[in-house]
């Protein structure tokens, strides 16, 4: 169920994974929690697969931190790019869903917030019209990208109003990511009444 979960993304199916998790980690520890302490062998092999999905977890939050250690590096763009890998296959697929408070979903709707928070501010060293044709590609949206990428004034005068769907977008999925978070619905109400 485990190797289902980690296959999960590769089939486009994002949004599963952190409930096929969730589901292993569930049936690992009712198998670990039954089992009489004369069957530590039989244990062994549940408790290592458990911790592998303890680090699957981990690895996550490692590369969130490690875009957010970009970011203060003052690695503006690369922070950004990485911050959309990280968060595009929720924000694109709209798989929001499914809801849950799992430590994945708290995390992803943290992403969420955080990127929102970057497109609101006004970076003096970076410009948001190198990085939004990336984003609308990933849209599927590549015919309005490259207007961006060639420079079009009148199109490059839209990018402040497709940031601002972007930050919509993303504070919105944060609070269905986590319905949980308040920090989300206070976000989310803000943009609304903005």
């Amino acid at each position: 169920m485990l190797l289902q979960a980690m296959l999960l993304p590769m089939e486009g199916n994002v949004e599963k994974v952190s409930h096929e998790i969730q589901k292993s980690k569930s049936m690992l520890e009712e198998v670990l929690s039954v089992l009489p302490l004369d069957g530590l062998s039989e244990a062994a092999s549940y408790a290592t697969q458990l911790r592998c999905i303890l680090l699957l977890k981990r690895l996550g939050s490692l590369k969130y931190e490690g875009i957010l250690l970009m970011h203060a590096e003052n690695r503006l763009e690369d922070a950004f790019t990485n911050l959309w890998s990280f968060v595009q296959p929720f924000v694109v697929s709209c798989s929001s869903s499914v809801v849950s408070d799992t430590d994945a979903s708290v995390l992803n709707a943290k992403a969420c917030l955080k990127l929102s928070d970057w497109l609101r501010r006004d970076f003096s060293n970076l410009s948001l019209e190198s990085i939004v044709p990336k984003i609308l590609a990933d849209f599927g949206k590549s015919d309005l990208a490259s207007t961006f990428s060639n420079g079009n004034t009148s199109s490059n005068q839209n990018v402040v109003l497709i940031v601002e769907e972007l930050v919509g977008t993303s504070t919105k999925l944060s609070s269905r990511l986590c319905p949980s978070l308040g920090k989300s619905w206070i976000s989310y109400a803000s943009w609304c009444y903005s």
